[in-house]
């Protein structure tokens, strides 16, 4: 008799648990902008326990100016267990969704998840900038973001810069160059954009072409370069303004050789300067 009072409870508590019907609108979103649609809301799975089939309402509420944004707006489907968010977003703003399941006995569970959009307050002002050489600029002159989420900024190439990692940097590049800033949050969301600066060089004394040579040009690897002066320095541009090597040469010396990183064949902007004096050319790299 006491055995069949267990298996009685037993099948009574199994009841039990299986009428515990569980909703879960799964982990807090944050969406980098602006590839909402490849996010969806719901646990895996939404909906355990209960009895019968299930079905799902998603429901939120967001005053955006004078407009009420419902689920319907945000969702491309508000009655499934896990919806892919539309393209409707509201970025930089929190949006929470409430989810409600019943089974098949119209029991009822309900959860709840915030969806964080991440946006980024704006991007660059200007597109391009003409200086004369000498001359520096702000990148970012007018246009002044404010941070929400520990953003870090990166200006690459950091030749010609006051300080790389800051989003509010001066430039004073020798030759034309394409700044590209790179933002990222805590999050791992990234925002890219460009800067171009063009240099004139017009009333700026250039070398004699007979006091400066390069050689061999066509090259591989090794260039010679003869040069007077002193605190001369050379740079190797590609065609986009990006440094892709620098060398200081030695005041005692009037020939140095450098051995150049590995390129890819092409042309290249070499630039040899000092204190007084730019002297720009074109290096040819052959394999």
């Amino acid at each position: 008799m006491k055995h069949l009072y267990i298996i009685l409870f037993l099948c009574f508590f199994c009841q039990i648990s299986k009428a515990q019907l569980t909703a879960d609108a799964g982990l807090d979103l944050f969406i980098c902008f602006p590839d909402a649609n490849s996010y969806s809301l719901g646990g895996s799975p939404t909906a355990s326990g209960g009895t019968g089939s299930y079905t799902y309402l998603w429901e939120a509420n967001y005053i955006f100016g004078n407009l009420l944004i419902t689920a319907s707006d945000l969702l491309l489907n508000a009655t499934v267990s896990n919806p892919i968010l539309s393209s409707n977003q509201i970025y930089g703003n929190s949006i929470l969704f409430k989810l409600t399941v019943k089974d098949g006995s119209t029991i009822v569970a309900t959860d709840t998840v915030y969806v964080l959009n991440i946006g980024f307050g704006c991007t660059l002002d200007e597109k391009r900038k003409y200086i004369k050489l000498g001359d520096s600029v702000n990148l970012y002159r007018s246009c002044r973001f404010n941070p929400q989420h520990n953003e870090t900024y990166l200006w690459t190439p950091i030749t010609g810069l006051t300080n790389p990692t800051d989003l509010f940097t001066y430039a004073k590049p020798v030759i034309n160059t394409l700044y590209t800033l790179t933002i990222t949050n805590e999050f791992g969301c990234t925002l890219e954009d460009e800067f171009q600066i063009f240099v004139s060089t017009t009333g700026i004394p250039i070398q004699e072409i007979n006091s400066i040579s390069f050689y061999p040009n066509p090259t591989k690897q090794q260039l010679t370069i003869e040069y007077s002066g002193n605190e001369n320095e050379f740079f190797l541009y590609d065609l986009l303004g990006r440094i892709i090597f620098e060398k200081s040469l030695p005041d005692n010396d009037q020939k140095h050789t450098v051995f150049l990183p590995y390129l890819p064949n092409g042309i290249y902007n070499g630039l040899l300067k000092n204190k007084n004096s730019i002297f720009p050319t074109k290096i040819m790299i052959v394999e």
